[in-house]
């Protein structure tokens, strides 16, 4: 799935299409985050906006932490799209990730975070505040060997022209 959003989509399509028919929660959240994901790479914000908040609702209500921070990151990007002139929003979920990622020590999707919010700040026009984030999940992804993040995320430092 990774750079075929499409075929993301497709395939997330049709996992939860079966969850429901089977009448399963499990991965239920993960599934509808990673479908919100795709649609926020193929510019359908509404609907993955849906998604996210109904990811997040499965998360709050079989306790998974992991699952709530991992809705509310593509659920961040979403958020500075729809709505620019509130970034506050989009920083309430950012931040929610963010938080939850350092409490249960996910190091890996907590420098991903990292990388989201640089996303988002980018679009604002914040470079220097996004070079930080960055510089930190650069950082991170050295240190845990994660050679293909490293590389994207030195890509996107490289393209902000600071």
């Amino acid at each position: 799935m990774i750079g075929e959003p499409g075929r993301g989509r497709e395939i997330l399509e049709e996992s939860s299409a079966l969850a429901e028919k089977i009448g399963t929660k499990f991965w239920l959240a993960w599934q509808k985050a990673s479908h919100a994901a795709c649609l926020c790479l193929l510019g359908e914000f509404e609907r993955g906006a849906q998604l996210c908040q109904e990811a997040i609702h499965l998360g709050e209500e079989t306790n998974d932490k992991y699952a709530i921070a991992f809705a509310n990151r593509p659920f961040a990007e979403i958020l500075s799209h729809l709505e620019p002139s509130n970034p506050e929003k989009a920083d309430r979920a950012i931040f929610q990730t963010i938080r939850i990622q350092q409490e249960i020590d996910a190091k890996p999707e907590l420098a991903r975070s990292y990388v989201t919010y640089a996303h988002v700040l980018t679009g604002r026009g914040n470079k220097e505040k996004a070079k930080e984030y960055l510089t930190l999940a650069i950082s991170m992804f050295h240190q845990m060997g994660m050679a293909w993040d490293l590389s994207k995320a030195d890509q996107l430092i490289r393209n902000l022209k600071i």
